[in-house]
């Protein structure tokens, strides 16, 4: 069943406010976004795929009798399966969910790894609140000072680079696309994080140039030379904006009989460099 644009989109609100508060560089959370993307499909699942029957998709790949599961902390039938890769970095193996259920349940630090919670409930790294944090415990642990996107790459699917040096043509290609489309995804968020900054910065220019909306203490610096009130200009300028002030008050005619030259009060203000800012347009 396909993933629902809102639950995505839901998906991807969450991580952004989790990495606003995290740290992060700009650049950082490009990067970090790109490797999700790669991970989750666009944040279509916060599970692993896989192809035909899923326990023996997942025995294979992660079983406690492979090398690889081994590695993960797997040591009982089923765990394979069980452990798979969670989360928005597809945290996998029973020792990585020992791991980072202590940045989501830090009370719980010194119980045996059996009784943690994810130990107990691996699918809550489903829950993107859960994955989320879970994830960016991951990368501060393997990755801390990251500064590229092939740096996050080696932190979480190493083996994608021991595979571009393969001697088989197919796996080669296969992991070098890989490596390059996380590249691509880093580069896209970058211009995306950039763009967001950018207007940013010039809303709060736009907000500190009209000054605070605050009713009961109105800040609207007045055209210079024009004798008109901070409340006449904020009435004016709400006619173009979503607080919707009701009502104009007399002075904006007084002003415009001021400056006789001027056909409008667009003009007036545009030529005081007020009607200047996209904010009020």
């Amino acid at each position: 069943m396909a993933t629902s644009k809102e639950v995505k989109d839901k998906r991807y609100k969450i991580l952004r406010e989790q990495l606003a508060t995290s740290g992060l560089s700009t650049e950082q959370q490009a990067y970090l976004l790109g490797q999700v993307k790669k991970e989750t499909g666009n944040f279509d699942s916060l599970t692993e795929k896989y192809n035909g029957d899923r326990k023996e998709y997942f025995e294979g790949k992660y079983g406690f009798n492979t090398s690889k599961g081994r590695e993960l902390g797997n040591t009982k039938p089923g765990e394979g399966e069980k452990y798979r890769g969670r989360g928005y970095i597809q945290i996998t193996g029973k020792a990585n969910y020992a791991k980072y259920n202590d940045a989501l349940y830090p009370e719980e630090a010194n119980l045996p790894l059996e009784e943690k919670t994810l130990v107990k409930f691996p699918e809550k790294l489903e829950d993107p609140e859960l994955g989320g944090k879970a994830s960016l415990a991951y990368i501060q642990d393997r990755a801390k000072n990251f500064s590229s996107p092939d740096d996050l790459t080696k932190a979480i699917n190493g083996g994608l680079f021991s595979a571009a040096r393969s001697r088989d043509p197919e796996k080669k290609q296969t992991a070098l696309a890989d490596i390059q489309a996380r590249r691509q995804y880093a580069a896209e968020y970058l211009n995306i994080l950039d763009k967001e900054k950018q207007e940013e910065a010039q809303r709060q220019l736009n907000t500190e140039a009209l000054g605070s909306w605050d009713d009961t203490n109105p800040q609207m610096p007045a055209p210079q030379g024009v004798d008109m009130s901070p409340a006449d200009i904020r009435n004016y300028a709400a006619e173009r904006d979503v607080r919707n002030y009701q009502g104009m008050e007399p002075g904006i005619k007084e002003a415009l009989s001021a400056e006789p030259q001027y056909v409008s009060m667009e003009e007036l203000l545009g030529q005081r460099g007020i009607l200047s800012n996209p904010f009020m347009k």
